[in-house]
């Protein structure tokens, strides 16, 4: 079951848990657009598909919402995530993550 958490006016936490927290993902709405800023699940849950149910619940619920976020060029299993649901690359930020460069991405 997906549960949110309203953090203030902007963000959301959108998360699933059981006996811990398995998997969570935080947007920040502004206007039309809605950024996904931090995407985790816990080591042990990885792989499973926790991500991707959180994901598609939001976007499955802002279909009028231009969906962005930011992800780690060399972060491929990410990428590959993104990419499964929709998400196009329209641009990359260099030196974003130190030394690596990041995607950012559209659906």
């Amino acid at each position: 079951m997906i549960n949110s958490q309203k953090l203030n006016d902007f963000d959301t936490k959108y998360f699933i848990k059981e006996n811990e927290e398995i998997s969570y993902v935080i947007t920040r709405g502004l206007y039309e657009i809605l950024d996904i800023t931090d995407v985790y699940t816990n080591e042990k849950y990885r792989r499973k598909g926790y991500a991707r149910k959180i994901l598609e619940y939001i976007i499955n619920n802002n279909i009028d919402k231009k969906i962005m976020l930011e992800v780690n060029e060399n972060n491929v299993p990410a990428i590959n995530l993104y990419s499964s649901l929709g998400f196009k690359t329209i641009s990359k930020r260099k030196n974003y993550y130190k030394s690596e460069t990041a995607l950012i991405m559209e659906r």
